[in-house]
């Protein structure tokens, strides 16, 4: 796995996230529970592009067809096989940003289908005996991303958006009750 470069086409314009190079060496066990972190701070943990795969990874996992955000529903899976994941801290994928593609057509398909992918990894994640703590402090971050971007495209007034701010508000509901 490696980290990219975006590539603006509107303005001719490279994004470069990366300042220093190095090299990370992640067992299994390692990465999901870095995961989560890994997830909010660099899309490449997360994305189907900018890795190379061992085949065998692919004998019982396959991208979902319908699926809006498929590497949701993937990436983890490809990780909970995985013996070792090399992350190199270095660009060695470029992407290109261009209105109208799959990347940037944030609408209520697209959050019900990120936010299934990532409840599934929690059911998965749980049943196979990992520590769910980060994935717990992630959820809500998740939440807040998804309301945020869905009220930035105008679906304020959608099934989707009502479904993020209920569960948003029951898992903060029962943060304050843990708390206490």
């Amino acid at each position: 796995m490696a980290h990219h470069v975006s590539f603006r086409g509107s303005d001719a314009t490279f994004l470069f996230y990366t300042k220093e190079y190095f090299e990370k060496v992640y067992t299994r066990q390692e990465m999901l529970a870095a995961y989560p972190k890994q997830r909010m701070l660099d899309g490449s943990f997360l994305t189907a592009w900018g890795k190379l795969y061992k085949r065998s990874l692919f004998d019982k996992v396959r991208y979902p067809v319908g699926r809006s955000a498929e590497d949701s529903f993937t990436t983890y899976k490809l990780y909970m096989q995985a013996q070792k994941i090399i992350y190199l801290n270095e660009p060695l994928y470029y992407y290109r940003l261009r209105a109208g593609s799959i990347s940037h057509v944030w609408n209520e398909k697209w959050f019900s289908d990120l936010l299934a992918g990532y409840e599934e990894q929690l059911a998965l994640t749980a049943t196979a005996g990992y520590d769910l703590t980060p994935y717990i402090e992630y959820y809500p971050f998740l939440l807040s991303y998804c309301r945020d971007s869905a009220a930035s495209q105008g679906l304020e007034n959608t099934e989707i958006y009502r479904q993020i701010e209920e569960k948003l508000a029951l898992v903060r509901l029962n943060e304050k009750n843990r708390d206490q």
